[in-house]
């Protein structure tokens, strides 16, 4: 899914990539809602929600290295 804001931050669309294009992008840089079919959601709440526990958990777990490798290569500069 592709949430695009306008100048204010507000939500105007959500939807699949593959229905991005430049006309909703010039609508929108115009301050226009666009005229696009929007992402109906999940069509798994739960499902979803799992996903998204999961994923971050998965981030949760990788950062003491990421934080490891970014001070190993400031070391190196």
């Amino acid at each position: 899914m592709v949430y695009i804001l306008d100048a204010e931050g507000r939500v105007v669309a959500v939807v699949h990539p593959s229905k991005l294009t430049a006309d909703v992008i010039r609508s929108v840089l115009a301050g226009k809602v666009p005229d696009v079919e929007q992402h109906p959601g999940w069509k798994d709440p739960a499902g979803a929600a799992k996903y998204f526990r999961e994923q971050l958990e998965i981030q949760r777990r990788l950062a003491p290295f990421s934080r490891r490798s970014s001070r190993r290569i400031e070391r190196w500069q």
